[in-house]
């Protein structure tokens, strides 16, 4: 491929691009699979209540009251963590070698993405939600296993594709079978 192909093809996947991409698709999955469960606990769908929830770890009590507000604050929160997610994701594909190696494959990468997806809960489970002074959901429930799964599926799959897939085009860009690079 011709150096200014390269050039450009490099600046369509640079990291930020593709940690907000692999971001963007995780967090609004991750939305809705909140939001499904809310329907089916409530049997309603109520996304301002939703995300003044998620800014109750930052408000306290006050989050409720604050309308539109403060659920456009849960929003930004809800996508902060998701592009955060993203972006840890996205530094340890890059910096571990045993990370790229492991992601070549896609089975590689679906197991990358469930571990991924299992830390992710963990950490918001464990230690998040407690700071925001929100209980942690105890592991012998049933919820447990259910947002352990959906974290998987809505988090960690959909992270893990975005740069396994921005890996290898730009190992096919650069003509380089390195890391994600290697056809399977």
């Amino acid at each position: 491929m011709p150096a200014a192909s390269t050039a450009v093809a490099h600046r369509a996947h640079a990291p930020s691009t593709t940690v907000v991409l692999a971001g963007t698709l995780a967090g609004t999955l991750d939305g809705l699979f909140a939001l499904s469960l809310q329907f089916a606990y409530t049997g309603a769908i109520a996304p301002v209540r939703l995300f003044q929830g998620i800014a109750y770890g930052a408000l306290g009590d006050e989050a409720f009251a604050g309308g539109a507000a403060t659920a456009l604050l849960g929003l930004a929160l809800h996508f902060g963590f998701a592009y955060a997610w993203a972006g840890v994701y996205f530094a340890a594909h890059r910096w571990l070698p045993p990370m790229r190696s492991i992601t070549r494959t896609r089975a590689g990468a679906a197991a990358a993405g469930a571990g991924f997806g299992t830390l992710v809960w963990l950490v918001m489970n464990a230690v998040v939600k407690p700071i925001g002074g929100i209980p942690p959901t105890p592991v012998a429930s049933g919820m447990f296993a259910i947002m352990l799964a959906g974290h998987i599926a809505v988090v960690g799959w959909p992270i893990a594709a975005v740069v396994r897939a921005t890996a290898r085009r730009l190992g096919a860009a650069s003509g380089d079978a390195g890391p994600g690079g290697a056809p399977e």
